[in-house]
């Protein structure tokens, strides 16, 4: 027996009743199949409805001929009547983003005749992957004002169970193999698809469409979108932080590209004179750590917290001092240790690295005469040094 799927026809309806005809237990969870359902099914690229079967939480909903609801407790037994309710917010948050996406589907076609390959309604926003390699800044915008045209027409939204040799009627945007009944969608003078989904019934409950990003799926192209209140909380948040932006800089907010443009510039050209500063005092910031040598086992060593130099500049500096002091300098460097042996140590700083990573938790390696480990913490450098002692007293011994 096909479980009857109450939402086919009334998308609405949040609370049911309906007879249990099978329960059974699987992998430590509860499955109750029922005689009606309100509950969607993961299908079509929707998510499922989330709620309660008597008071039992539904963590998920399988789709199939017979519906199957899963929980982690059971909820009856088989000839038992059971009260349904469904989560509104999660069903709104699917109805509004399923229609979306049918509306942005017709939108890309009429305008680029761009049909739809996949769909995934996600969580955290929707996603349209079309077979095209090419999607421009352009396209995308027209499509969204397109879409946005029909949520402000309020457009009836209609779902129609259509025996499949009267298809030819309507003026479908995709063809459909399926035989026997179908569940169309319907948007008024606009759209017409196969669908099973849940549907707002005027396009105006969808609120706003917000087309947020395109990215590359399997050599085609794909927008993402948020629809419904994830596009309204969405533009609060990006207003809110475009108007903090545009106070701090005391500009308007169309002008805030222009003024980061600037500082990025401004910061490149400070960085190129930081470079050539840290280079022209290099010397003598070595001249200065020289009298910080320590010997061991006859090695000449120089342990240093360094945050004075970029990354520009942090590998020169640590193979010059390893030369100047002629022995090993050992950095921590932010959340690295960069560690250089001078060439009449005998010693290979890669080598090094690696007998270090063995006894700490650091990752890294190098070459001969310079390495990197990390991620280290500053109150550990003196373990650091215990240890690089112990490497050193090792390989005189081993020698």
């Amino acid at each position: 027996m096909k479980t009857k799927r109450l939402y086919y026809t009334d998308s609405i309806l949040l609370a049911f009743k309906s007879r249990i005809v099978e329960v059974r237990e699987e992998d430590n969870k509860f499955i109750t199949i029922l005689e009606k359902t309100a509950f969607y099914p993961t299908s079509g690229g929707q998510q499922h409805d989330i709620g309660l079967l008597h008071s039992i939480e539904v963590v998920d909903v399988i789709d199939g001929d017979q519906i199957l609801h899963i929980t982690n407790e059971p909820v009856g037994k088989v000839g038992e009547i059971v009260s349904g309710m469904i989560n509104y917010k999660r069903r709104q948050k699917n109805k509004q983003q399923h229609s979306a996406q049918h509306i942005l589907s017709q939108a890309f076609y009429r305008l680029y005749k761009l049909e739809t390959k996949s769909v995934h309604l996600g969580e955290n926003y929707g996603n349209i992957e079309f077979e095209t390699k090419e999607i421009t800044d352009t396209q995308v915008q027209k499509a969204e004002i397109l879409a946005n045209q029909v949520i402000q027409e309020n457009r009836e939204v209609k779902p129609l169970l259509v025996q499949s040799e009267h298809l030819g009627k309507y003026n479908l945007r995709r063809p459909t193999d399926r035989t026997g009944e179908i569940r169309l969608i319907e948007i008024d003078d606009f759209e017409c698809s196969a669908c099973g989904g849940t549907h707002v019934h005027k396009t105006s409950e969808i609120q706003l469409i917000k087309i947020i990003s395109t990215e590359k799926i399997r050599g085609r192209v794909a927008i993402n979108f948020f629809s419904g209140q994830q596009a309204i909380d969405d533009y609060r948040i990006r207003f809110a932080v475009s108007n903090s932006i545009a106070q701090n800089l005391t500009c308007s907010v169309e002008d805030i590209e222009s003024h980061f443009d600037k500082i990025v510039e401004s910061n490149k050209l400070l960085k190129r004179e930081v470079t050539l500063l840290q280079k022209e005092l290099m010397p003598q910031y070595i001249e200065n750590l020289l009298n910080q040598v320590e010997v061991v086992q006859g090695i000449n060593v120089i342990f240093t917290l360094e945050n004075r130099f970029d990354k520009n500049n942090i590998n020169q500096f640590a193979l010059t001092l390893a030369e100047k002091c002629n022995g090993i300098a050992v950095l921590l460097y932010k959340d690295k240790i960069i560690l250089s042996c001078a060439e009449n140590t005998q010693l290979h700083a890669g080598e090094f690295a690696k007998k270090l990573s063995v006894q700490t938790s650091l990752k890294g390696g190098g070459n001969k005469n310079i390495a990197q480990l990390g991620t280290t913490v500053e109150k550990d450098f003196e373990l650091y040094k215990t240890k690089i002692a112990e490497i050193i007293a090792i390989g005189k011994n081993e020698n």
